[in-house]
């Protein structure tokens, strides 16, 4: 073999090695950040914005309540203000849940709300419009670096009713308009389920922890795994 030949198929082996090695160093780099960039990691507080779904009502105890199911599982320390037959105008009151839930300088919040605001949206929809609007705003504006969940209304029904299809209009939009992640899945979990409730509506213990797998479910689809707590 001429000499310049065996240099070149040298030179040629040696680019090969360093390739190889360069790409495998790549992928153990792109390995590492997807395993420790999760977004909300173990030890991260989670606030739950909602009414009497999220607060547990038909759990046999508040640790069944699908927030402290999925807070549990992922290591998370869970602040849930949530209150029965609430809404964004319903049943307010003097209650400012926004502000103990930026208080509480969450990681993660999850907006379950809106339900009990669906008789409102023919006779006062601007209202219900507006305070949806001003409580992601004011959600945002307390926590800029939080992730920010809003969730469909959840619903027993395969046909969504116009109201809440005028619901889930507002709370997708306003949810872009402060960078927050719109998820419609929630919409259809509890159709065909009611043996996941106490009533039709109500989650029992079956229905919280399968509505966890599904919260989990979607936030591995977002954010990738989460390591273990």
């Amino acid at each position: 073999m001429p000499r310049r030949w065996a240099r070149g198929l040298a030179a040629l082996a040696t680019m090969l090695l360093l390739a190889t090695a360069c790409s495998a160093q790549a992928v153990a780099t792109e390995k590492q950040v997807r395993e420790t960039s999760d977004p909300v990691p173990a030890g991260s507080v989670a606030a739950f914005y909602g009414d009497s779904l999220t607060m547990g009502l038909g759990a046999t105890s508040p640790e069944q309540r699908w927030a402290s199911l999925l807070s549990a599982r992922r290591g998370w320390t869970e602040v849930n203000p949530s209150i029965p037959g609430l809404g964004f105008v319903q049943a307010r009151g003097g209650l400012d849940l926004p502000a103990q839930i930026v208080e509480a300088r969450p990681d993660v919040v999850f907006v379950t709300l809106g339900i009990n605001d669906l008789w409102l949206v023919e006779s006062d929809g601007a209202s219900v419009e507006t305070a949806i609007a001003s409580d992601l705003e004011r959600l945002r504006a307390g926590v800029p670096d939080a992730r920010i969940l809003v969730f469909a209304l959840f619903s027993p029904l395969a046909a969504e009713p116009p109201q809440a299809t005028v619901m889930n209009g507002w709370l997708r939009a306003s949810a872009a308009q402060v960078g927050a992640t719109f998820v419609t899945k929630s919409s259809h979990w509890l159709v065909d389920r009611r043996e996941w409730t106490v009533d039709g509506i109500h989650f029992n213990d079956a229905g919280n922890a399968a509505i966890a797998d599904l919260m989990d479910a979607e936030l591995r689809r977002l954010f990738g795994p989460s390591p273990a707590p």
